[in-house]
């Protein structure tokens, strides 16, 4: 697992395979693989869901955050 996110993880933010705070993510928001994005609003609730393959395919990162914000 260690060698996967050093070669393929980049710099985006995980929460350790080995931790109950992954199980209720996981629950919570219906994560299915890796990678999942889930973008949350303040309250909690689910504003985009499963957006990984997003950012993959959109090279204009600064449009998809702005997207997403306008969906708080």
């Amino acid at each position: 697992m260690m060698s996967y996110l050093k070669e393929c993880h980049g710099k985006w933010l995980y929460v350790p395979f080995i931790s109950e705070d992954r199980k209720k993510l996981n629950e919570k928001y219906s994560v299915n693989g890796i990678p999942t994005l889930v973008i949350i609003k303040p309250d909690g609730s689910v504003a985009e869901n499963d957006v990984a393959e997003e950012v993959f395919d959109n090279k204009n990162t600064e449009e998809l955050i702005k997207k997403w914000k306008s969906k708080m």
